[in-house]
This record gives structure tokens, C-alpha cells and sequence, in this order.
């Protein structure tokens, strides 16, 4: 097959997020295995873009993203409006694209954007990728509000609603995702297949625990109040209170609520929270190996990647129960789960983590990284998402 990936978003980037990643690893995975595959994604230089071929796999990074990079534009007062300046303009540069690739059996794209808006009457089967639309609000749970603050916003979150509500093949990275999408985009559940994120488990498996220190808390993803970086940050401190010499790092790209934390943590004195920002992924490998715990305490999360490589890489993971990583993580057999929001709950649960003896440790990792080779391990998931472009093919 000749598979095509829309992503604004794909490694080497400023801006990859879990998207990219998923992305990156099913191409990567795909050409592997014989498929010829061709990523369309956004430059990170919003006027230059490229063109380039690494056996069968093709990469064309496109000029005029709707993205706002501030490490290549200049932050002029009405940049907000970048993601409605240019959605239109960006997605025909998507759709001609496409249109010149001449022999592509199927196209996904993730809901995420809406630039499936571009592709419609191309006679090709297209799949819609949930990995978390933005209109759904992680803290009511419900529909995010309309905010004329984040009107810019509000286009975009309405046309990805649109879009995956005029399609048939969905594919969701958690069935959490595949419920909440049902239930408020008023979708038939049907026509959305659970196919979960994949991980190389192998590669990041960690041969030893020499590296890693006593005490040690990581945070890896977008540092955003969602992800609940700050709860966590509270339930380090709320330990060290209570005499544990406990040290976070924190590793991920940041907005302006990244920003905000680390300046605050700076005030306070927290010389043991360290920001390490957006970190190459090729880098997270050590960085894992180097932590006992990994925590990620989002108020809601869909299928997290780190998730699954915190779990391969010999962390004991605390993670959110709300959401998909309750899907990934057996409380207290591969794992820990949290309610979402408690930092004195949170802190707890830290403290039961950090506090294992070695075999209570190592059945937990052994535990953590068989459900990774069970459920999320590449080729298992590979497979699952061959099968269903074949089927959808077929239709």
C-alpha cells in the first residue's frame, strides 16, 4: 500500500507533540514493513518548505502553516489570528499536495486541525484520526465554552466536529476518546475503531536501575494546566514538607502556562524542580532511565505515548485514572492510578511509589512491560491498523 499521513505537526519540529510522534512511528513502522508511506506536514519556516525522499518514505514540509512558532516569527500583536488567516490558504496547499501524489491508496489525518476540510471529492479513502478534539473540555468533561478571547480557536474546534461528524472511518487511540466523541459529536460508535498508540517497547527498555537516583519524579508532554504539571509540582512539595528529599523534572514543550510555572517555581525557590523544555525525543531514552517514578496526572488524557515509554523504560508510572491511561494502567499490578486534581491524594500515591522494596519494584516493571507486548507493542498495532486500511480500502 501507499499510505499518506497529514500531520501539521512531525519530527524534526518546535512543536511535536504526541501527534508527531504517532505518526513518525507508524511511518516508520509501515515502510518497514514494505509500505511505501508520504508525510504532508507543516514547515516549522512558515515561508520555505521541502521535499525529500529517505527510501520509501517522503516527507513534503509545506510553507504557511497555521501554526504560531514564536522561536521563528515575530510575536507581532494580531498573531492569534494565524490560525484563521491562514486555514484556508494552508489547507489547499494540503490538498494540492495530495492531488500530486498520483498512486496513494489511503489517507489519515487527525481530527486535530480539521485538515481532513481540505480533502473532500478527492476520490480517496480517508480515515480520521481522534487524538483529542478541541472542543472537548478535559475539565467539565463536556463542550468547551465559547470564550471571544479564544474566538481564533473556536473555527477550528467547530470544523474538527464538522469533519468527523461527515466521515465513517474513525479510528480512536482510546476507547475513552471513541465514547467522548460519540456521546457530544453525536456519532455513531460504530463507525469509530479503537486502535491504540503504539510503542517500541524494546528500544526503550532500560538494561538496569545503576542510573537512577532515590527519589526521583518525571513529568514528560506538553507542560499545559490540563496535564496537571501543577498539581504534581504541588505534590513534590507537599513530600519534601513531609521530609522526603524528593526532585522533579520536568520535560516538555511550553506555552505560556509552561512559562508561568517555571517563573513561579523560580520565586518559591524550588531549586529542586528542574524545566528541561522541549527535549528531542532521542534524548527522553536517558532521561527516563535516570528516574524512578514518571508521573502524568492529567485531568484527562486520551492514549499518552510517554505513557506506554515510561512503562518499557523501567519507571514506575503514576498516571491519571481518568481517561485512556486507565486502559493502559492496572492499578497497584503495572502501575498506579490517581484521581485527577488532589495534589494530598497525588502526593500519597507518589510516596507509595517511591517507597517499593526492590521485588515489590520489579514486579511491577515486569508487569508493566508484558501489557506493553500484550496491547500496545508496534507490530501488534501495525497489524490491527494494516487490517483496517485493507477493510476500509475494500469498502
Amino acid at each position: 500500500m501507499h499510505i499518506v499521513y497529514i500531520s501539521r505537526e512531525y519530527p524534526p519540529t518546535l512543536r511535536g507533540g504526541g501527534i508527531a510522534s504517532y505518526v513518525q512511528d507508524m511511518a516508520n513502522a509501515l515502510v518497514a514493513l514494505g509500505h511505501k508511506v508520504t508525510v504532508i506536514c507543516a514547515a516549522d519556516d512558515t515561508k520555505a518548505g521541502s521535499d525529500d525522499c529517505i527510501g520509501k518514505l517522503r516527507i513534503i514540509r509545506l510553507p504557511g502553516g497555521d501554526f504560531v512558532i514564536p522561536a521563528v516569527e515575530a510575536a507581532y500583536p494580531w498573531r492569534k489570528l494565524r490560525s484563521v488567516t491562514r486555514f484556508f490558504s494552508y489547507r489547499r496547499k494540503v490538498r494540492n499536495a495530495l492531488k500530486s501524489i498520483k498512486d496513494a491508496d489511503i489517507v489519515e489525518v487527525p481530527e486535530f486541525g480539521a485538515e481532513s476540510y481540505a480533502l473532500h471529492g478527492l476520490n480517496l479513502p480517508i480515515v480520521i484520526r481522534l487524538h483529542t478534539p478541541a472542543l472537548l473540555d478535559r475539565n467539565t468533561f463536556g463542550i468547551r465554552k465559547f470564550s471571544l478571547s479564544k474566538a481564533h480557536e473556536w473555527l477550528c474546534a467547530v470544523m474538527e466536529k464538522r469533519e468527523v461528524q461527515r466521515t465513517n472511518d474513525i479510528t480512536s487511540c482510546s476507547q475513552s476518546l471513541a465514547e467522548w466523541v460519540s456521546r457530544y459529536f453525536y456519532v455513531d460508535k460504530a463507525n469509530i475503531t479503537t486502535i491504540y498508540n503504539p510503542v517500541r517497547g524494546k528500544e526503550w527498555g532500560a538494561d538496569s536501575d545503576q542510573n537512577r537516583m532515590a527519589d526521583t519524579v518525571l513529568f514528560v508532554g506538553t507542560v499545559a494546566q490540563e496535564k496537571g504539571v501543577g498539581n504534581l509540582m504541588e505534590a513534590c512539595n507537599l513530600l519534601r514538607k513531609r521530609g522526603r528529599n524528593i526532585t522533579l523534572t520536568i520535560a516538555g514543550k511550553q506555552g505560556q502556562f509552561g512559562q508561568n510555572l517555571q517563573q513561579d517555581a523560580e520565586k518559591k525557590g524550588y531549586s529542586w524542580c528542574t524545566f528541561l523544555g522541549n527535549v528531542p525525543r532521542a534524548q527522553l531514552r536517558t532521561i527516563y532511565a535516570n528516574h524512578l517514578v514518571a508521573c502524568f496526572p492529567s485531568t484527562w488524557d486520551n492514549m499518552p505515548i510517554v505513557c506506554l515509554e515510561a512503562m518499557s523504560a523501567g519507571c514506575v508510572v503514576v498516571a491519571s485514572s481518568s481517561g485512556g491511561m486507565g486502559e493502559i494502567i492496572s492499578d497497584e499490578k503495572d502501575g498506579f492510578l490517581c484521581p485527577p486534581g488532589d495534589a494530598q491524594i497525588l502526593s500519597q500515591i507518589l510516596e507509595k511509589a517511591l517507597s517499593l522494596s526492590s521485588a515489590e519494584r520489579r514486579e511491577i516493571l515486569r508487569a508493566a512491560r508484558d501489557k506493553v507486548s500484550r496491547k500496545f507493542d508496534m507490530p501488534r498495532v501495525v497489524e490491527s491498523t494494516v487490517n483496517y486500511y485493507q477493510s476500509v480500502i475494500h469498502r
